[in-house]
C-alpha cells in the first residue's frame, strides 16, 4: 500500500509534467502562428520594395489611387498613390493582406542626365564669353559663336590655365525650352492655397511650437494675410507656409521637407535646413545659410509681366538643390536674376531666363541667357571674374525636378 503522501506527490508530478506539456504545445503554436506574421510581414515589404524597383514611377497619374497586380497572378498586389509636393512628387506604396500591412512612402524627383557632362548653355547674343582671375570651367560648354575669351576687369587679368576643359559646341539664341506646361500646372496649384485663409492661421503659433504633419495626411496649411516671421519654429513633414506678403525664415527655425510659397521670401543668415521655396518677386538667402538637398528655390512667371525677380545666394553660403527663375517675357524692363555670392557653393542645376552672376562656385549645369559681374564699378555682361563652374563635382546621388520633361521618375528619399 502506498502512504497518501506519496500519491499526492505522484498526482503533483503528473500535474506539473501535464503543465509542462500543455506550456510547450502553447509555446509551439504561437511561435508557429508568429513566425507566420513575420513571414507574412516579409512578403508585404517585399511586395513594396518590388514596386520600386520595378516599376516606372513615370506611369503613375498625380492625384490618383491605383491597384497594381506586380506579376499578374494576384499573389502580389499593391496600392499605389501618387501626389504633387511642391515641384517634387510624393508616391505611397501600400501592400495589405488580413490584418497586416506595409506603408512606404518616397520623395520623387526627374533623374538628372549626368551623361551630357554639360556645366553651361549660354545663349548666343553676339557676344563672346569673357573670363577673368582664377575662373576655372570643367565640363562640357554651349557658348555663343564667338567663343571665349579672357579680358582684364577690376584690375585682374585671366590667371587660370585653360579657359574650359571640356568640349564647347555652339549655342541658339534661345535657351533650351523647359516642361513649362507641368512647372505651371504645379505652380498654379500651390498658388490656390495662398487663399486657404481657414486652415491654420500662423498667429496660432508661437516661438519654440512645432509644426509636423505626416504625409500619410491631407497636407497642413499654414497661412498669414500679412508679413510672416517664422523663427524658432520646428516644422517637419507634410506643411505649407504661406504669407500674401512675404516670409522671413529665422536662423533658429528648423525645417525638414515643408514647402514654403509667397511672394517674397528670405532666409536669416546662419539657417540651416531642407525645403522648397516658391516665390513670385524675390528669394533672399543670406550669408552663412545652408540649405541641404533635396531643396528647391523657384520664381515661375508664365503671365509676360514686367517683373524683375532676384534670386539670391549670399556670401559663403551652401545650396543643393534646384535653382529656377522663368519669366515668359524677355525685356530690359522685366529682367531675372540670379547670383551666387563670393565664396557660396551651389550644387545642382540652375536654369534663369536672364542673368546668372556667379562669384562663387558652381557644380552641376546651368542654363542662362547671360552671365554678368556686378560691382560698384558697374556691370559685365558674358563676364565671370573668379569663378568656378565644375560639372563633376556634383554628387552621383543628384536628382532634380521635371525640368526638361525627360520623364524618368527617380526616389530621391524615403519619408
Amino acid at each position: 500500500m502506498f502512504r497518501s503522501g506519496a500519491m499526492l506527490y505522484a498526482v503533483f508530478i503528473c500535474f506539473l509534467i501535464s503543465l509542462l506539456f500543455s506550456g510547450l504545445i502553447l509555446f509551439g503554436y504561437l511561435n508557429g502562428k508568429e513566425i507566420i506574421n513575420i513571414n507574412q510581414n516579409l512578403l508585404l515589404i517585399k511586395n513594396v520594395e518590388s514596386f520600386f524597383n520595378s516599376q516606372n514611377l513615370s506611369d503613375l497619374n498625380l492625384n490618383d489611387s491605383t491597384e497594381i497586380d506586380l506579376y499578374s497572378d494576384e499573389t502580389a498586389i499593391v496600392n499605389v498613390k501618387a501626389k504633387q509636393w511642391g515641384l517634387f512628387d510624393i508616391i505611397e506604396c501600400r501592400s495589405e493582406r488580413k490584418k497586416s500591412k506595409y506603408v512606404k512612402t518616397a520623395l520623387v524627383g526627374s533623374e538628372f542626365d549626368f551623361s551630357n557632362e554639360q556645366v553651361l548653355y549660354l545663349c548666343d547674343g553676339r557676344q563672346a564669353l569673357s573670363i577673368s582671375g582664377k575662373t576655372v570651367i570643367k565640363g562640357n560648354c554651349s557658348l555663343p559663336e564667338r567663343g571665349i575669351k579672357t579680358n582684364f576687369i577690376e584690375g585682374t587679368g585671366f590667371t587660370g590655365d585653360k579657359k574650359v576643359e571640356g568640349v564647347i559646341s555652339n549655342s541658339k539664341a534661345f535657351l533650351p525650352e523647359i516642361n513649362s506646361q507641368e512647372l505651371q500646372k504645379r505652380i498654379s496649384i500651390l498658388d490656390e492655397y495662398a487663399g486657404l485663409i481657414n486652415i491654420d492661421n500662423f498667429y496660432n503659433y508661437n516661438p519654440g511650437d512645432s509644426i509636423i504633419n505626416s504625409f500619410n495626411n491631407l497636407p497642413l496649411v499654414v497661412h498669414s494675410s500679412e508679413k510672416m516671421k517664422a523663427d524658432e519654429l520646428y516644422i517637419k513633414g507634410n506643411v505649407i507656409i504661406t504669407s500674401d506678403v512675404e516670409v522671413f525664415i529665422g536662423k533658429d527655425t528648423e525645417i525638414s521637407d515643408a514647402v514654403i510659397f509667397a511672394p517674397s521670401i528670405t532666409v536669416e543668415s546662419g539657417f540651416k535646413g531642407t525645403l522648397q521655396l516658391l516665390a513670385i518677386d524675390s528669394v533672399d538667402i543670406q550669408s552663412n545659410c545652408i540649405l541641404y538637398f533635396p531643396s528647391v528655390i523657384s520664381i515661375y512667371s508664365s503671365k509676360n509681366e514686367e517683373l524683375k525677380s532676384l534670386i539670391k545666394v549670399g556670401d559663403k553660403s551652401v545650396f543643393c538643390g534646384t535653382i529656377l527663375n522663368f519669366n515668359a517675357k524677355h525685356n530690359f524692363k522685366s529682367q531675372s536674376l540670379v547670383s551666387i555670392g563670393s565664396e557660396a557653393k551651389v550644387y545642382g542645376e540652375v536654369y534663369c531666363s536672364d542673368a546668372i552672376e556667379v562669384k562663387g562656385e558652381f557644380y552641376g549645369s546651368m542654363y542662362c541667357r547671360t552671365l554678368v559681374y556686378i560691382s560698384k564699378t558697374g556691370r559685365y555682361e558674358n563676364q565671370l571674374l573668379n569663378a568656378t563652374l565644375d560639372f563633376y563635382k556634383l554628387p552621383e546621388y543628384f536628382v532634380g525636378i521635371d525640368l526638361f520633361e525627360n520623364g524618368n521618375k527617380k526616389v530621391i528619399k524615403w519619408l
